[in-house]
């Protein structure tokens, strides 16, 4: 008797301790976090480059440190691509820090292709689209991704950005 009712009472401890965490249906963890990282030719410092898969089977070294990732990103939009209208673009809605720095990307990059990695998967090479002022909010991704990829990616974007700035309130609207 004394068994079952100690095992009663630590199932119910078990449920009460962990009650938040099994009616949050969402998982604590990132999907379909993006990054832009600088491409490298010539790997010579392995402490600070890393040799990354493509979704073609071979590899690419990237700088280690991005310069642009998800938690700079508050949400994505998928936009059909000029070229193929079968393939979308992304829209990037940055918070003021991703601003900043897609500005400074886009000024001392301009010329250099950098790598588009999805959760560590490097996809597409990027030119960064020329912001001028940190008020420009919005910037086009020219990766030409399927459209599922993009969805997915789109799709994620608010809960990774809410993910790396928990202190930051969703806004209901």
């Amino acid at each position: 008797m004394k068994r079952t009712q100690f095992a009663i009472w630590a199932f119910l401890g078990i449920i009460l301790l962990s009650g938040c965490e099994l009616l949050n249906p969402k998982s604590k963890k990132t999907e379909f976090t993006i990054a832009i990282h600088e491409i490298v030719k010539y790997p010579r410092a392995s402490h600070i480059e890393k040799e990354i898969p493509t979704i073609t089977g071979q590899n690419i070294w990237i700088s280690t440190t991005p310069y642009l990732f998800s938690n700079s990103i508050e949400k994505i939009e998928c936009v059909p691509n000029k070229e193929d209208i079968n393939f979308s673009d992304l829209k990037l809605k940055l918070n003021r820090r991703g601003s900043l720095i897609w500005m400074q990307l886009s000024v001392e990059r301009s010329h250099r292709d950098l790598a588009f990695v999805v959760d560590g998967l490097f996809y597409r090479k990027v030119v960064p689209e020329t912001i001028t002022t940190e008020k420009d909010e919005f910037v086009l991704l020219n990766v030409k991704l399927d459209n599922t990829t993009a969805n997915a990616i789109a799709a994620a974007s608010e809960d990774n950005y809410y993910f790396f700035n928990p202190d930051e309130k969703k806004s209901p609207f």
